[in-house]
C-alpha cells in the first residue's frame, strides 16, 4: 500500500476579494451555480415581481439578480429573458478549492473543501490493514452543492488502488442530514458494497480499482 506524491493541491482559481453579498444574493448565486452547466439557467416570472427557478421553486427578488450582475458574478446573455449565466468571477467567488494533505503524526490523510479560505467540508482517511479506512465525509455548510461527492471522488481517485472500507452509520441523526439507508445508497453509487462483520456493523467496502 502506497500513497506517495500526496501533496497539497487546489483545483479552482483564486477567489476574488472585496465582494460581499447579502444572504439572499449568496443563496441565489449558489443556486445558479448548481444548475448552470454552461448554457445558463432560465428563471420564471413569479408573483409579486419576483423570479423563481422552475425546478426548485424558490423565489428571489429582481433586485437580488441586479446585485449579482452589478458585482460581475452573473450575466444575462439574452435580452428580455430571465436567462442567467455564471461568470468566471462568480465561479471564483463560490470557488471551493479541494486540498489534499497527509498528516504524518497520526497517519491520517485529510481532504478538505475550502470556500473563501474557510473549511466547509472534509474527509478523513487512515491506513487500515492492507488498505484504508474512511472515517467520515462531512460537509458543514453549503450542503447539496456536490461537495461531499467531490470529496469522496477525490478519496477514490487518490487511494482507490487499495481497498477502502467504512462504517455506514451516521451516528446521531439530525434534521436535514442523510439516514443510514441514504448513505448506503450514496456510497453504493461509488462502488462500495455491504460487508458486515461482528466487530463493525454497517460496514461497506470498495474493492481496489483494477489497474489500467
Amino acid at each position: 500500500m502506497t500513497h506517495e506524491g500526496l501533496t497539497p493541491q487546489q483545483d479552482s482559481p483564486p477567489e476574488p476579494t472585496g465582494i460581499t453579498l447579502c444572504p439572499a444574493a449568496a443563496a441565489l448565486l449558489h443556486e445558479i451555480a448548481e444548475h448552470d452547466t454552461g448554457a445558463g439557467v432560465h428563471f420564471d416570472h413569479f408573483r409579486g415581481g419576483r423570479v423563481r427557478h422552475p425546478n426548485t421553486g424558490r423565489p428571489f427578488s429582481r433586485s437580488t439578480f441586479r446585485e449579482l450582475g452589478a458585482q460581475g458574478l452573473v450575466e444575462f446573455p439574452a435580452a428580455l429573458t430571465w436567462l442567467v449565466r455564471m461568470t468566471d468571477t462568480g465561479l471564483a467567488w463560490i470557488g471551493p478549492t479541494l486540498t489534499v494533505s497527509e498528516v504524518p503524526e497520526d497517519g491520517a490523510i485529510w481532504f478538505e473543501v475550502l470556500a473563501l479560505g474557510e473549511r466547509i467540508g472534509y474527509a478523513e482517511v487512515a491506513e487500515y490493514g492492507a488498505g484504508y479506512w474512511l472515517h467520515q465525509v462531512s460537509v458543514d455548510r453549503h450542503r447539496r452543492h456536490g461537495h461531499g461527492t467531490r470529496l469522496l471522488t477525490a478519496v477514490i481517485e487518490r487511494l482507490g488502488h487499495d481497498e477502502i472500507a467504512l462504517s455506514c452509520d451516521p451516528g446521531r441523526l439530525r434534521p436535514g442530514y442523510p439516514t443510514r439507508e441514504q448513505l448506503a445508497t450514496w456510497y453504493g453509487r461509488h462502488g462500495f458494497r455491504p460487508d458486515d462483520d461482528l466487530d463493525t456493523p454497517h460496514r461497506m467496502v470498495r474493492p481496489p480499482t483494477p489497474p489500467n
